[in-house]
């Protein structure tokens, strides 16, 4: 649990100097220094693919919200509901589907796969949920 809250802490430490939108999604190129959750993270592995995240409110009948992860402009990830608990139900507000996202996407980008969130990442998320 302390593991992932350091994660989440070092996440939210990196953003993006110069962030590209472009039909609503952000991307970046450049250092990743700024005091936010990133909306993109390059990959570490070898292969040098860049990866990013969408946030999205829900529509057609799903209330909340969602992200989008794409690995060099490619949807990887569709997530339009709470990972990890039963149902389908969408992110509270948009913060916490951003701060999963990133969670995820750190996971992709660094080789963890299946990048799986657990109730307990979730929680130490602070991510509002019920069964």
């Amino acid at each position: 649990m302390r593991i992932v809250i350091a994660l989440f802490f070092g996440i939210s430490l990196v953003g993006c100097n110069n962030p590209k939108v472009e039909n609503g999604h952000t991307s970046c190129t450049d250092s990743l220094v700024e005091s936010k959750i990133p909306d993109t993270i390059p990959s570490t592995d070898s292969s040098s693919s860049h990866f990013s995240m969408h946030t999205f409110k829900n529509r057609d009948g799903l209330e909340g919200y969602g992200f989008d992860i794409y690995q060099e402009g490619k949807m990887m990830i569709h997530q339009n509901s709470i990972p990890a608990i039963q149902g389908n139900k969408g992110f509270s507000t948009e913060e916490e589907a951003k701060a999963v996202g990133a969670l995820m996407l750190y996971r992709i980008s660094n080789g963890i796969m299946p990048p799986s969130i657990s109730i307990e990442d979730l929680d130490s998320l602070g991510v509002k949920y019920s069964f």
